[in-house]
């Protein structure tokens, strides 16, 4: 299953542009969502969804995905006191807000001239 996320993130291709390490906390963290056989996953503080739901959208992710986790991780300036579970939610929430987070950042350049 490992070698299954490994191949869909790029893993290797990934791994030449950004830190291995962090590349391989998020993969542990998906293979711990794919195996995982409760009925709900708990993501951030108030949310829990269906492990299934969970799991798809997880399967969505890609090089893409990781690459804006990955800026949101730089950007962030606050301070995050559960590391996993910050990551979870992020990685998670990364299939549903790509196109708006690029689009966002597009406009921003534009309008900063």
């Amino acid at each position: 299953k490992r070698e299954d996320i490994k191949a869909q993130i790029e893993y290797d291709h990934i791994c030449d542009c950004y830190n291995r390490e962090q590349i391989d906390e998020f993969v542990e963290i998906m293979l711990e969502v794919a195996m995982t056989s409760s009925p709900n996953i708990k993501i951030g503080r108030d949310s829990e969804y269906p492990t299934a739901f969970v799991q798809h959208r997880f399967e969505q992710i890609t090089s893409s995905h990781i690459e804006k986790v990955l800026d949101g991780l730089r950007e962030n300036t606050t301070r995050v006191w559960n590391t996993k579970a910050y990551l979870l939610a992020a990685l998670f929430n990364a299939p549903s807000s790509l196109d708006n987070h690029y689009t966002m950042l597009v406009n921003h350049d534009m309008h900063s001239g």
